[in-house]
């Protein structure tokens, strides 16, 4: 009886899912296409193109010349090794703002290709729970965490969330490179790319850069992503655990009513330890607007 793998899964960037397709094409044995998908046989195993998402789904351990594939068509004009940097908690009302950013080289590609790294928005907590011990012992990161107290005092004093953010990924890329080396660095873009590079510090401001949205597609950020959320549900445990309360992700009714419920536990003048306190339906239950009938 064959034994049973492990599946892997990333999520290709546009421009090389049309190179892919065609490559499998000339070295399946079998292939099944409907609407949705494309599933290639190689050597009994099966590897799954799903054609509006562009995620490519493979059994662990790979096929030498799928892994050869991947592996070069995810560096091509690429220069290693690369920073990525990515944040967790921005658009969420409850606990920190986190920024991370991690160097990768070429040769960690194998490695995060059997991870499955990709944007963690498309991972669950249990999956990045799964794999959480290689990424944080395998690869060189900073984070820069910023409570929601230190948040609501940033956000007073600068009036804007993305220039927060561009300090947090500067400061996250001046902490990297003064222990480390790269050629290039990776954000995925927040503002407007000349407004992020003029937060850069010295270090930083020398390098080659590729800064635009969605920029999970590639690797390095993918990781920092799931870095910086690793670190960002962490946090976010300890509030719970503190305030024996559940604070939901988002900034939808569930948090709305989490809002309400800490209040009539702990009062308004506590949000400020837990909340990020600019956003609009946090200052209309702050001031007493939208409770529910009593």
């Amino acid at each position: 009886m064959k034994e049973n793998k492990r599946n892997g899964s990333i999520i290709l960037p546009p421009g090389v899912r049309t190179f892919v397709r065609t490559f499998l094409y000339t070295i399946a044995e079998k292939i099944h296409e409907d609407d949705w998908k494309i599933i290639f046989e190689i050597e009994g195993e099966k590897y799954i193109l799903y054609k509006t998402t562009g995620t490519f789904q493979y059994p662990i351990p790979l096929n030498s010349t799928v892994e050869t594939l991947l592996i070069e068509t995810l560096s091509k004009n690429l220069q290693f090794p690369q920073i990525g940097t990515d944040e967790s908690g921005k658009g969420d009302i409850f606990g920190p703002l986190v920024v991370a950013g991690v160097k990768i080289e070429k040769k960690d590609l194998k490695k995060l290709i059997e991870l499955g790294i990709k944007d963690s928005k498309k991972l669950s907590d249990k999956n990045i729970q799964l794999i959480k011990s290689a990424i944080l012992k395998g690869f060189k990161y900073e984070v820069v965490l910023i409570s929601p107290q230190k948040y609501n005092e940033l956000h007073k004093k600068m009036h804007n969330i993305n220039r927060i953010l561009a300090w947090a990924h500067a400061r996250v890329i001046e902490n990297l490179l003064s222990s480390t080396d790269a050629s290039l660095i990776i954000i995925d873009r927040f503002a407007d790319t000349e407004f992020i590079r003029s937060f850069l510090f010295e270090k930083g401001s020398k390098k080659d850069y590729i800064i635009e949205p969605k920029a999970e597609q590639y690797l390095s950020t993918a990781l920092a992503s799931i870095i910086a959320r690793i670190h960002y549900v962490e946090y976010l445990k300890e509030l719970e655990s503190k305030y024996n309360m559940q604070f939901p992700p988002g900034a939808g009714e569930q948090a709305e009513e989490a809002l309400r419920d800490f209040i009539k536990k702990y009062g308004t003048s506590a949000l400020n330890k837990i909340a990020k306190l600019h956003f609009k339906n946090v200052e209309k239950i702050k001031e007493g607007g939208n409770r529910p009938p009593s």
